[in-house]
């Protein structure tokens, strides 16, 4: 299929019901379940085949992909973040709470020097070429890495207390420069500078 639109592939992400990949030229395409928006194509029509989302002008290359149950995120090679789909707990990243049937840029982090995305199944993490962790979306299982350090209970944002709508800093690891992101469905896995292995939300 990838022949037709004569791209060679230099990444690719997949959820339970959606994939992405892009091309070496930048292009971005996606396919599979559409009924959230995560396919970016300004519908909810699922697609059988690849179908791109965003032309290489748009992105300027792509750095990194993820894709989560129900929404879809990339980094551009210029430090640019996009981010489409469910918004359901804020795992787009902003305020505006809902469904984004095409991409949008989370300005917040325009000039954060964004590196890396992953994603879970409600909640994305960025890596910075600092080395500093950014999460934000559902966090009910801790797997934010946000949480009170007076109380031990997590922060209360939007509307309820698990959601952080916006991408923040993860404190914990403030002392700690990280190398690497993953998630889980309801964890988050970084690996630091100097080779240690950190995890947060269930079973960690």
């Amino acid at each position: 299929v990838f022949n037709t639109f004569d791209v060679r592939l230099v990444a690719i992400a997949n959820s339970n019901a959606h994939a992405l990949a892009c091309s070496g030229g930048g292009m971005v395409f996606a396919w599979g379940q559409g009924l959230y928006g995560q396919l970016g194509h300004g519908g909810m029509e699922d697609r059988s085949i690849p179908t791109p989302v965003l032309s290489a002008e748009h992105t300027k290359g792509v750095k990194s992909l993820a894709a989560g149950v129900r929404h879809s995120a990339i980094v551009c090679e210029d430090g640019r973040v996009f981010a489409w789909g469910s918004n359901a707990v804020g795992q787009l990243g902003h305020t505006g709470f809902g469904q984004y049937n095409t991409p949008f840029e989370l300005l917040c982090v325009r000039d954060a020097g964004i590196i890396r995305v992953a994603a879970g199944l409600a909640f994305t993490l960025l890596l910075s070429d600092g080395g500093i962790a950014y999460s934000f979306g559902d966090g009910d299982s801790g797997q934010l890495g946000n949480c009170d350090p007076e109380t031990t209970a997590p922060v209360p944002f939007s509307r309820h207390p698990y959601c952080q709508p916006v991408p923040m800093p993860i404190f914990a690891l403030d002392a700690t420069r990280v190398t690497s992101i993953a998630c889980g469905q309801h964890h988050s896995l970084f690996t630091s500078y100097g080779g240690k292995v950190l995890s947060c939300g269930v079973g960690c």
